[in-house]
């Protein structure tokens, strides 16, 4: 059974989570006895990604509005378009070596999303993905629960997947999220109408992949 290391970092400010990603990654590169590493974060201050795909005009907003609101915008290599990052949401940080795991790229991304879909499940709630589009929906109400971008080097991933917990929404309503107009943001707490927990929310996503991926919790930390 494969083996991940949990690494719980509460909250950081972006740019320090990405430093510490492109550390992990080049480690699990360099060394075949590294065990896979999942990193979770809420990022603090808000932020605006922009992957590959993104374009400035996937913002709505002007710089000195982002800057009156406190939200840094941050292009980086991932996959996609533009997304946000929040208090309230739920950004996991896998590092992998997909050749270890034993599972090639696309299976990745389906499995990050059958990971969100499950962990839905738990709550009660009914997760689905959409034919040509990456990421997890809402089933009951259409709002987009979860957003992927993935980018690998060396056969090692890193950036991840963002699950919508609880609080504002609104960092959303800057963006294009994904280049989709009209994609509504929803989280878990606003479909249940009740307070999901991020430690919780943290519970339910470990578990959930762990049986996705057939891996154990080899450490917390």
């Amino acid at each position: 059974m494969r083996s991940l290391e949990i690494i719980d970092l509460a909250t950081m400010p972006y740019a320090d989570a990405l430093r510490m990603q492109l550390a992990l990654a080049s480690s699990v590169q360099a060394d075949p006895s590294e065990p896979g590493r999942i990193l979770l974060v809420e990022h603090d201050p808000p932020v605006i990604t922009l992957g590959r795909r993104g374009r400035r005009d996937s913002i709505l907003v002007s710089d000195e509005r982002l800057s009156s609101l406190g939200v840094e915008v941050h292009r980086i290599r991932r996959g996609g378009d533009a997304t946000a990052h929040c208090r309230g949401q739920l950004v996991v940080y896998p590092i992998l070596h997909l050749d270890r795991m034993g599972i090639r790229l696309r299976g990745f991304i389906s499995a990050l999303e059958q990971t969100v879909i499950r962990m839905m499940s738990r709550l009660g709630l009914r997760g689905e993905v959409r034919d040509g589009l990456t990421g997890v929906w809402s089933g009951d109400d259409g709002g987009k629960v979860a957003s992927i971008g993935i980018a690998v080097s060396k056969r090692v991933t890193y950036h991840g997947l963002a699950v919508n917990v609880s609080g504002s929404m609104d960092t959303f309503d800057l963006i294009v999220p994904c280049g989709l107009r009209g994609c509504k943001a929803v989280s878990l707490s606003q479909l249940l109408d009740a307070e999901v927990s991020m430690d919780r929310a943290k519970d339910l996503l470990v578990e959930s992949m762990c049986e996705v991926l057939d891996a154990e919790v080899a450490n917390v930390a």
